[in-house]
C-alpha cells in the first residue's frame, strides 16, 4: 500500500529540515569530538608499528569498532585517507563529519 502524498508545503519544510540537519550535525560532531579528544590523555599501544609504516611511506589500513568512530578521524586528521561509510542518511552525516577532519 502506497503512503499518502504529503502537501508540498510539508515536503518543503521536511527538505529544509534535512538540509539544516545535514549541515549542523557534522559540525557539532566534529566540534565535540575535537574538544573531547584534545582534552584527553591518550596512551597508544603498539604505536611503533604505525610509526614504521609512516616512516617508510607505506599505506596503512585501520579497522575500528563503532566505539572508535569519533577517535579514528581525530587520530588521522593530519593525513590523507579514505573512510568507508554506508550509503544511507546516517552514512551521509558520518561522511560529512569525516570530511571536516
Amino acid at each position: 500500500m502506497d503512503a499518502p502524498e504529503l502537501p508540498s508545503s510539508l515536503q518543503k519544510r521536511r527538505a529544509l529540515g534535512r538540509r539544516i540537519l545535514r549541515w549542523l550535525v557534522p559540525r557539532l560532531l566534529f566540534l565535540v569530538s575535537y574538544l573531547v579528544f584534545r582534552s584527553c590523555r591518550i596512551r597508544f599501544v603498539g604505536k611503533e608499528h604505525e610509526d614504521q609504516f609512516i616512516k617508510h611511506g607505506r599505506p596503512i589500513l585501520f579497522a575500528g569498532f563503532h566505539e572508535g568512530l569519533l577517535y579514528l578521524p581525530y587520530h588521522f586528521r593530519d593525513r590523507d585517507g579514505v573512510v568507508m561509510v554506508s550509503a544511507s542518511r546516517d552514512g551521509d552525516l558520518i561522511a560529512d563529519t569525516m570530511a571536516l577532519f
